[in-house]
């Protein structure tokens, strides 16, 4: 387990971070926002977090606009993505950039790779 180990959840639908800090709470020691702004502000207010998972589409700020402030804030956070959008192209375009680790396909079907691909990313 990786309780010492702090991990930002944001999804501008709440029941997905409800179900997200379900399914992945025993594993990590998780935290959500509603929001990018809501993300911001915790991200400023705290130097624990090792990885951002996001959801791409929200509005107004969006999961881009969120992990540029994010990295921008602490450069050395990781960062996941979430979508449910099948365009690839903007996916593999940041992770070559560098700008995100990895990345989540909704809906969440296998849990065991999600939990495995974020134990990579936070050892």
């Amino acid at each position: 387990m990786h309780l010492d180990k702090r991990i930002l959840f944001v999804d501008d639908v709440p029941e997905i971070c409800e179900t997200f800090t379900e399914l992945f709470g025993e594993h990590f020691k998780i935290d959500t926002a509603n929001s990018a702004e809501e993300a911001i502000k915790i991200l400023e207010s705290s130097n624990d977090y090792v990885l951002l998972i996001t959801d791409l589409n929200m509005a107004p700020k969006d999961g881009w606009d969120l992990i540029k402030a994010a990295k921008a804030i602490h450069p050395r956070i990781k960062t996941m993505i979430q979508t449910g959008d099948n365009k690839f192209e903007p996916i593999v375009q940041a992770i070559n950039e560098a700008l995100v680790n990895g990345y989540i396909i909704k809906p969440w079907n296998e849990y065991d790779e999600i939990r495995s691909n974020i134990y990579a990313l936070i050892n």
